[in-house]
């Protein structure tokens, strides 16, 4: 079953949360590689008095095991055991997960027969089909379930299977010769239940039919998926090297993690001789051990290592198969009941009264009420980036003419207008607009004659282009003056423009009755 701890994690504040985790022993780390570690830990300490009291005494065997033990030091370490390891686990969890969500749930199409179906029997016969499906292929996968329902004898003994039923599923098992997965016949008889009941007016609409059939078809498709993950295995080489891997990186510790006593040496006049003991900097000694390395007799990191890296091992050991017999594996055996409880209780229906619970308030209050127990966890809601924004009162003043450059030639000069077109306008202010435009179509073809004629004068723009300018416009003085004409030409245009909307403005006057016909001849 799977072993729950998120009791002991609802907080992180207090100090040593995550030390009650380490107390469970059930599915724990320690459970997992005791034995591994308990043999690893037996081997290493024969070899290390084999060293200490046997070899000791014979400098051949003594200085050929301490050769073993530096060579499997040195070239142990090239055993890329971190990558090869975290690759595998991931994609053991990333399947383990995948696992879980292919098992099939009854309880959308509990919930449809129930709105759609008027016939309590049907509904009840459906929703045992459909757990049934799901047993068949269970029993595939999961030894648990295979133990508890090995035969269809035992599922007529627990009412989940009719013998008219399993004399059909025994002739589908004969024609297959019990070679393929029959978990889609229960669903199969299903869609032909649900398409008589549509005959005969109990599912009263084509749209309820096909939202029984979609939850069939769900539970079928879930099934089928659960049913090919049993079929198809991770890469049996990947889990081999794996194991062989962690196995011969261990083995191989067994030696290179020893505390060793190497014959030190000295050089003395032009020779080497033996030493008592080990100087730093003066002393070596010929199998290239690091005599620094203080003997400890219990290697504390080389049992640290052991235990990260088979654990992390049985980790993927562990969830390879969730339909096992492990601690951490799927409680398959609960699932079955579960569903079976559920999606009859769901297929019943239970009429309730609408009853309103806030007449005095008429609204839910803002907040429901709090325990004593849990009124310091009041949740205040969404802290969005802008919640706590101030502006100064200067900054949010409304800015009414916020264009500093060219003003709309629609509108008028004033201060407080509004940078906005009015469709309905009157003719008075649109005259006005037109007559302001014309002043400044005016300005600006006064200010480019000034220019072109008098290339020197003050305030003239051409002042700032210098003796290259008047060259330039020497050149080029015939394209100059056919853009001015046409400049002119423009302005001669919208000044007819401002005298017929003149005439038409005073003619309205006149008469006292502006219509369309003014607005028609303005524009």
């Amino acid at each position: 079953m799977t072993v729950s701890y998120m009791e002991y994690t609802h907080t992180a504040n207090a100090i040593g949360v995550f030390l009650k985790v380490l107390r469970i022993w059930k599915g724990s780390l320690l459970k997992g590689v005791w034995k591994d570690l308990t043999l690893f830990m037996t081997l290493y300490t024969c070899i290390s008095l084999l060293y200490r009291f046997c070899l000791w005494y014979d400098d051949n065997h003594r200085h050929n095991f301490e050769v073993l033990c530096c060579f499997c030091a040195k070239f142990s370490v090239r055993i890329p055991l971190s990558f090869l390891l975290g690759f595998y686990v991931t994609q053991v969890v990333t399947r383990w997960w995948e696992q879980w969500n292919a098992l099939a749930w009854p309880d959308e199409l509990a919930l449809n027969l129930n709105l759609y179906c008027e016939d309590r029997s049907l509904r009840r016969t459906i929703v045992r089909w459909a757990c049934l499906s799901n047993i068949l292929v269970l029993r595939h996968l999961s030894i648990k379930v295979a133990k508890r329902f090995p035969s269809l004898e035992h599922l007529i003994d627990a009412h989940l299977l009719t013998e008219k039923e399993r004399d059909m599923l025994d002739s589908l098992l004969q024609r297959t010769d019990g070679r393929h997965d029959l978990s889609w016949s229960p669903i199969h008889w299903a869609q032909g239940a649900i398409k008589e009941a549509r005959k005969e007016n109990i599912i009263t609409g084509d749209l309820f039919l096909s939202k029984i059939h979609g939850s069939l078809k769900e539970i079928q498709q879930q099934n089928w998926q659960l049913y090919c993950s049993g079929w198809i295995n991770l890469p049996i080489v990947y889990t081999q090297l794996v194991t062989v891997a962690v196995t011969s990186y261990f083995c191989a510790a067994l030696f290179s993690r020893q505390y060793l006593h190497p014959q030190n040496y000295v050089h003395l006049d032009g020779g080497i001789i033996k030493a008592d003991k080990y100087v730093p900097g003066v002393t070596f000694n010929l199998v290239g051990y690091d005599d620094s390395v203080h003997d400890l007799y219990i290697p504390v990191f080389t049992i640290l290592e052991y235990i990260f890296y088979f654990g992390w091992m049985k980790v993927a050991e562990s969830l390879i198969n969730p339909f096992g017999e492990d601690d951490d594996d799927f409680e398959t055996n609960y699932i079955i009941d579960r569903n079976l409880k559920i999606s009859f209780m769901m297929v019943e229906r239970d009429v309730v009264e609408p009853e309103s619970t806030f007449n005095e308030y008429g609204f839910p209050p803002n907040m429901l009420p709090h325990t004593a127990g849990s009124a310091e966890f009041k949740d205040n809601g969404p802290q969005m980036p802008t919640d706590n924004f101030v502006m100064e009162d200067e900054d949010a003043v409304q800015l009414e003419n916020f264009d500093d450059g060219e003003k709309s030639l629609l509108c008028n000069n004033d201060e407080t207008s509004q940078l906005t077109f009015n469709p309905k306008e009157s003719l008075k202010e649109r005259a006005n607009s037109i007559k302001r435009r014309k002043a400044s179509v005016m300005s600006t073809s006064n200010r480019v004659r000034a220019a072109f004629f008098n290339p020197g004068l003050q305030g003239s723009p051409r002042l700032s282009r210098g003796n290259s300018v008047r060259s330039a416009v020497s050149k080029t003085g015939s394209l100059i003056s056919r853009k001015l004409e046409a400049v002119i030409e423009s302005s001669k245009e919208k000044e007819g423009q401002i005298n017929v909307a003149s005439t038409i403005l005073k003619d309205e006057k006149d008469d006292g009755n502006p219509q369309q016909e003014g607005d028609s001849s303005a524009e």
